[in-house]
């Protein structure tokens, strides 16, 4: 695609701890998070909850994660993983059944399918065995069209495409799990005008964070069931769930000496003049976002990448993927030039972008990547690596405070996947110096919000939801509004009002 003409804490836990009902349910570590000592584990199980709050199992709730979504999936319910397969055997991953964002934010604020269900717009069912790419394509394998932002090649925050050392472009795509996604259609929020009006009336319900950790008894941990995920299948009742994923495209010629250290699809790409390509594409990064009992404040961000992006191979068979060896130039900023936005049509032959990590991986992070790695030997999942986390601050450290909140602070001040923030390695979001992590942008997600100070500040304070999805929905053709942008009849401090929840 380098050428494309038009034909082409130890507990925080809830401090309460309490007796135990027989509602609860007893998860053996084995399953979730491992024994006293937490060793990693291959397990297709979501971790519920950290094991304790520290800073390592706070990593290793990452590598579970990424396990358990990168397990063969059962393509006979969404989200389901094949209980009878292991790690490394072929198949669609679990996180690539998930609802993308197209089939959940529907034009004129249709409401979306049921969570297994059709693809929403009056289209059939996504094909789960395909792989497309199509986030500014104008319709393509019954997915509509993002209505609001498109943008296939362009990252997120910074609205350029990024150019592997191939010249080709990199492309993203973006979905949600079962307790999310039942979350935007049950409480309509695809429908930008429900957002604004409950914002408004202090009504607005923040996401589900699954179970709720109680207490740990030995090598098990003890949870009750949120009612918000209640009525899920078992391997799914865990909190809300984002993924980011970025693929880049494998030439041919590589097929033989470095396919084998990607997971690889054949995709239908659609290119941005509405034309169609297939090319096998590689999983060069992978965004995983949780909302769970512990992580409420900041929630959670765990982010992995392959391990040849920057560096080649240590046999010498290939090079890295978005890096020049003896190439300084993108070392300061993380880059060495910004490409153009992609519109109407993609560049032909465009330069490559060298890219530079700017933060090094934590030290405890590379000691438990190759733990994880080693155990996922003879697979091709011991070719990624967890690049960080964030989550919240431990110990008391109060060094990065978060974003549009007051007394909440996080673990690390800089974190950046170099695939998808690769232009926002450096940039400052926030109150400190130099802040620039998933949080820094994400704590300014909050709903949709009538355009008066009132609402806004409301929304920050209470309804710092952590993600942009739901600021995309659409409203109904010709609806009015309950109320106008100017209206200024909002008291805070009305009592007879509703709290949020």
């Amino acid at each position: 695609m380098k050428k494309t003409q038009p034909s082409s804490g130890r507990f925080l836990r809830a401090a309460i701890i309490v007796a135990v009902p027989l509602s609860l349910l007893i998860w053996s570590c084995s399953g979730q998070s491992g024994s006293s000592s937490n060793p990693p584990t291959l397990t297709w199980k979501m971790p519920t909850e950290v094991f304790d709050t520290t800073q390592e199992n706070y990593a290793k709730l990452g590598w579970q994660s990424f396990i358990a979504l990168n397990w063969p999936a059962d393509l006979s319910y969404r989200g389901k993983p094949d209980m009878t397969k292991s790690i490394g055997d072929a198949g669609v991953r679990v996180w690539e059944t998930f609802r993308l964002k197209e089939e959940m934010i529907l034009p004129n604020a249709q409401r979306p399918d049921t969570w297994n269900g059709n693809g929403g717009n009056g289209l059939a069912a996504r094909d789960l065995t395909k792989k497309s790419l199509f986030r500014l394509s104008k319709k393509f394998d019954s997915i509509p069209q993002d209505p609001n932002n498109g943008g296939e090649f362009n990252q997120a925050g910074s609205g350029n495409p990024l150019i592997d050392q191939d010249s080709n472009y990199v492309m993203f795509e973006i979905g949600v799990n079962e307790s999310e996604y039942n979350y935007v259609l049950n409480n309509n929020y695809y429908d930008g005008n429900v957002q604004r009006q409950q914002v408004h009336e202090h009504t607005f319900t923040n996401p589900p964070k699954g179970d709720t950790l109680v207490q740990r008894s030995g090598d098990s941990l003890i949870y009750q069931v949120a009612p918000s995920v209640a009525g899920l299948q078992a391997f799914a009742q865990y909190g809300a769930t984002e993924f980011k994923a970025s693929w880049r495209i494998l030439p041919l010629k590589d097929k033989a000496t470095t396919w084998s250290r990607y997971y690889h699809r054949t995709a239908t790409i659609a290119l941005p003049d509405g034309s169609f390509e297939t090319q096998e594409v590689g999983l060069v990064g992978l965004h995983i976002l949780r909302l769970t009992a512990l992580t409420g404040s900041t929630w959670y961000w765990a982010t992995f990448e392959q391990v040849d992006n920057l560096t080649p191979p240590a046999n010498g068979a290939g090079s890295a993927s978005f890096h020049k060896q003896g190439d300084t130039s993108g070392t300061v900023n993380g880059y060495s030039y910004s490409p153009d936005p992609i519109d109407s049509t993609l560049p032909a032959n465009p330069v490559p972008v060298n890219v530079a990590r700017i933060t090094p991986i934590p030290a405890y992070i590379d000691v438990l990547n190759a733990e994880y790695r080693l155990l996922l030997a003879g697979t091709v999942w011991e070719h990624y690596q967890l690049v960080g986390v964030v989550n919240p601050a431990l110990g008391g450290n109060q060094s990065f405070p978060m974003n549009n909140a007051t007394g909440i602070y996080t673990n690390v001040n800089f974190m950046a996947n170099v695939t998808m923030e690769t232009y926002k390695q450096k940039v400052s979001f926030s109150k400190s110096v130099g802040f620039s992590n998933c949080v820094g942008c994400h704590s300014f997600g909050t709903p949709l919000t009538y355009n008066n100070t009132a609402d806004e500040n409301y929304a920050l304070a209470n309804y710092q939801i952590f993600t942009f999805l739901l600021s995309d929905a659409d409203t109904v053709p010709g609806a009015t509004q309950v109320l106008t942008p100017n209206e200024k009849d909002l008291l805070l401090n009305d009592d007879k009002r509703k709290k949020p929840k």
